[in-house]
Parts: structure tokens; C-alpha cells; sequence
């Protein structure tokens, strides 16, 4: 899922698929790094994972197999949010 998304933005559609299909797990890939903020409104939406496009593609793969296991996957940027 990407957040910047025209009509309906990712962390909407996110929460939507998540509502209606609980068992999805919604991996959000987006260039939308600089705040907590908006990683934090995609986990209230249900994303179980939050990786940024610059990611490697191990990083990718990482996080398909977190969440298909009932993990959370954030990228290495992200997951250094401060608290």
C-alpha cells in the first residue's frame, strides 16, 4: 500500500481492507519518512508493516515473511524513530 495515494490515501484504504478483511496484512511502502506522525497513523490503521521505497529489496522480502507470519516489519530508517 502506498500512503499518497489520489482519492482515498493509503492510510484510509488501509484501515477500510482492515475493517472489512481483518486476516490482510497490509504492508505500507512509501517515501513519507519524516515523522513519526504518519507511521504511526498507518499502525492505528492496521499496516503491520511500514517500509520506505528506498528499501533494499531484502528489506522487502523481510517484511512479506514477518507479516505472513503475524509479525510487524519496519524499515531499518524507520524502526529508529526515538521512543
Amino acid at each position: 500500500m502506498d500512503i499518497g495515494m489520489p482519492i482515498l490515501n493509503g492510510i484510509e484504504a488501509t484501515k477500510q481492507i482492515v475493517n472489512q478483511h481483518p486476516a490482510i496484512a497490509v504492508v505500507i511502502l512509501s517515501m513519507y519518512s519524516q515523522t513519526k506522525r504518519t507511521v504511526m497513523r498507518a499502525l492505528t490503521a492496521g499496516a503491520r508493516a511500514y517500509l520506505l521505497k528506498d528499501s533494499a529489496a531484502r528489506d522487502l522480502m523481510s517484511a512479506i515473511e514477518a507479516v505472513s507470519q503475524g509479525k510487524s516489519f519496519f524499515s531499518p530508517k524507520v524502526s529508529r524513530y526515538p521512543g
